[in-house]
Formats: C-alpha cells, sequence, structure tokens
C-alpha cells in the first residue's frame, strides 16, 4: 500500500472516528437553533421504523465479529465495521454494493 493510500485511509478513519459522536444527539424537533441559518424541521414529516425503506441487497463476510459500526457524514456512501480483535482493524465498506473499499493497517503492539 503507497504512502498516499495509508494517508488517505488515515484521515477518513478520522472522520468516521470523529463523526461517532453524534450517534447520541437527540433527534431533529420543530425548534430552530439559535445562530443557524435555515428552515424549521417539522418533526412530523420525518420517517421513523417502519416508515423507512430498506432493501436487504448484500451481505458481508468479516473475519471475524464486529466491535461497532457506524457511518459518517463526510463519507454517507460508507459503512464502517471495526473488529473485536486484538488488531482492532477497521473495514471501510461501499454502502450500496457491499464490496470492502479499504482494511485499516493493524494498530502497533505496545
Amino acid at each position: 500500500m503507497n504512502a498516499f493510500c495509508r494517508y488517505a485511509a488515515g484521515v477518513v478513519a478520522i472522520v468516521a472516528f470523529t463523526a461517532c459522536d453524534d450517534r447520541d444527539a437527540p433527534a431533529p424537533t420543530d425548534a430552530s437553533v439559535d445562530g443557524v441559518a435555515g428552515a424549521k424541521v417539522d418533526s412530523s414529516r420525518l420517517r421513523h421504523g417502519e416508515q423507512i425503506p430498506f432493501e436487504h441487497s448484500w451481505d458481508l463476510k468479516l473475519p471475524g465479529p464486529v466491535h461497532t459500526s457506524w457511518t459518517g457524514a463526510a463519507v454517507p456512501d460508507l459503512v464502517f465495521f471495526q473488529l473485536d480483535s486484538d488488531d482492532h482493524e477497521i473495514y471501510a465498506v461501499d454502502a450500496m454494493s457491499g464490496r470492502t473499499r479499504w482494511v485499516s493497517e493493524p494498530l502497533p503492539k505496545a
């Protein structure tokens, strides 16, 4: 793997990890946010649960159990999976096709 690919993989992983903090954020409400230009969100128009269409179109065989998974707003076409292994490697998977785009290098042993 050349240096640019390693750099790009590191940048994507950092962006993805910083997006993880949003998963516990409260759902949008009708109230506007101070200092932010934009329209109010009508929470009654948001779709939840069974209202969201989902089509199971691919399966992914990973070499071990998944510790956590997430998506990032900066890269919406990827789903990230961190394995529950000694190396904690991260797989970036194309959300539409299920193809693995890249796998992080193992973390150095202490």
